[in-house]
């Protein structure tokens, strides 16, 4: 069983100097507790294939964790509604940009919405090439009225290996309010 203090220590050392809105999560980490027992056998019996074995895992970890540190500040997802006011039967449309900023492939990212209109959901997964964008649109129709709460949402994408795991959360809330629909008597 490992030491949950280890684990919030380790936490704490990917996350330094991250705004509090990004955070990188080790989720592969059972080879690295090979490490100490590697490095013992080295130095008691060396060995080219444990040298090996030291450099190629710490090129591994070192190769996703500056991958995923390097997406943090890069990515960008940019929210648009269409429309200033709705009524009941309308379709609320929205577009979404995302936004790869940094010289590496976003290989995937998921987008999560938690927005509470019914019947609405603009989650996806997608895949950004290095220095440009990717679009989609999203629309629902309006079935109800009141007002809901559109976002916020989280970007989650990992390393090529999947042993880091980036999320960074998008607080902003538009709140939507769908009017009745008006009859004429």
């Amino acid at each position: 069983m490992v030491d949950t203090g280890l684990h919030a220590r380790i936490h704490r050392l990917l996350n330094r100097g991250l705004s509090g809105q990004a955070t990188i999560e080790a989720r592969v980490d059972w080879p690295l507790w090979q490490f100490p027992f590697l490095l013992v056998g080295q130095i008691l019996t060396p060995h080219t294939d444990c040298v090996t074995l030291i450099v190629v895992l710490l090129l591994l970890y070192g190769f996703g964790y500056m991958w995923v540190r390097g997406l943090v500040g890069a990515l960008v997802l940019e929210r648009t509604r269409r429309g200033v006011m709705l009524v009941a039967g309308d379709t609320l449309e929205e577009e979404f940009k995302l936004y790869n900023r940094t010289a590496l492939p976003l290989l995937w990212a998921e987008f999560v919405d938690s927005s509470e209109l019914p019947d609405y959901d603009p989650s996806r997964v997608v895949a950004v090439p290095r220095l440009n964008h990717y679009r989609w649109h999203a629309s629902a129709t309006c079935h109800q009225r009141g007002v809901y709460r559109l976002g916020p949402g989280r970007v989650v994408t990992d390393d090529p290996f999947g042993l880091f795991r980036l999320k960074i959360d998008l607080p902003q809330i538009q709140n939507v309010l769908i009017y009745p629909r008006v009859l004429q008597l």
